[in-house]
């Protein structure tokens, strides 16, 4: 947990049955985090992988997040990010009827770049690959839909055989970029964009 603190590197690093968090940054920010495996994160209620609560200016590249209860990486109220070359997969909700998503931006969130992602569902719960403002509801149900998030840039990320939507935004979120994106064999559409 890194609470009010910058420009920290912590990188090639193993984090393995997390309870609530894997990595968690509150008011944080130019921290860099590169190559960790996150694996296991499945506390009681709503986990994340990597969760940015109030977090800006951060970059999250080459790291695999596995396994996570709820959400992979959850970008809250956090601006001007960069997560690139990431691999999210296997993030599960077992709430009833509570979707779960493997990359999330969220509340009013702006300005970040999420590029060159791979995400996936390797098991039944994997709800979105990539959910810009909730649509629909997320993070097991426990997240309704937010308006605030804008001028993000969603770039070359894969999305593939999720549950419900490969990519995703809530209808009142403006201005975010989708671009040369790929989804396949996600279960209700590849991808879920504008009202």
């Amino acid at each position: 947990m890194l609470q009010d603190t910058r420009d920290n590197v912590i990188s090639d690093s193993q984090l393995e049955d997390n309870a609530v968090y894997g990595v968690y940054l509150g008011n944080a920010t130019g921290n860099r985090f590169e190559r960790l495996v996150i694996d296991d994160t499945s506390g009681i209620g709503p986990s994340a992988g990597i969760q940015l609560k109030d977090s800006d200016d951060n970059v999250i590249t080459q790291s695999t997040v596995t396994r996570s209860l709820c959400t992979g990486i959850n970008l809250d109220d956090s601006s001007r990010n960069s997560v690139s070359f990431n691999v999210v997969q296997g993030t599960y909700s077992f709430f009833t009827g509570g979707p779960a998503v493997n990359v999330l931006v969220y509340g009013s969130s702006s300005g970040n770049r999420i590029f060159g992602n791979q995400v996936s569902s390797t098991a039944p719960g994997t709800y979105d690959g990539i959910n810009v403002g909730c649509r629909d509801n997320c993070v097991c149900g426990f997240q309704t839909p937010t308006t605030g998030a804008s001028g993000n840039l969603v770039l070359g990320n894969r999305a593939n055989d999720e549950d419900r939507y490969g990519f995703a935004e809530a209808p009142g979120n403006s201005k975010n970029l989708f671009l040369l994106n790929q989804a396949t064999g996600n279960g209700v559409a590849n991808d879920a964009l504008g009202p």
